[in-house]
């Protein structure tokens, strides 16, 4: 790969899917199944930290990541991997809308221990999601 604008936008893509790669299995493993320990009132201030300081460092990754994937697309439209890759970071974002954020805010507000079980099952959707594009992307470089 030689080293260009287009290049230096690839390598931030990748990095910020590697970190949210990494930030999502940790979730997965280690943040979510943490919920169960609590009970209701020590879940409600865990959730409330949680979701603070999880979005203080997603956010600005899911940004870069976002704005770095419309820029390569753009930039490399006539390459398959690069809609694949939009799709996937698409799925990413639904899942969040629309699965994360609303079992959340339900644990958050204190209701059934069910949900952490149906939060940590619904977060596999994301957790597939960049875990291909890592290995997507990663080979693509390798490739390029």
């Amino acid at each position: 790969m030689k080293f260009d604008l287009v290049s230096f936008i690839i390598l931030t893509h990748y990095s910020a899917t590697l970190m949210m790669t990494g930030i999502i299995w940790f979730a997965q493993l280690v943040f979510y199944p943490l919920f169960k320990m609590f009970k209701e009132k020590q879940r409600f201030e865990y959730c409330s930290k949680y979701i603070s300081k999880a979005s203080n460092l997603a956010v600005p990754i899911l940004i870069t990541e976002l704005v770095t994937g419309v820029l390569i697309l753009f930039r490399l439209f006539d390459e398959w991997i690069w809609y694949v890759n939009l799709f996937f970071i698409s799925l990413s974002w639904w899942a969040t809308v629309f699965y994360q954020i609303p079992l959340l805010l339900d644990l958050k507000e204190g209701e059934n221990i069910p949900s952490v079980d149906s939060l940590t099952r619904k977060n596999m959707t994301r957790t597939f999601s960049w875990s291909f594009r890592s290995i997507l992307l990663f080979v693509y470089i390798l490739t390029h």
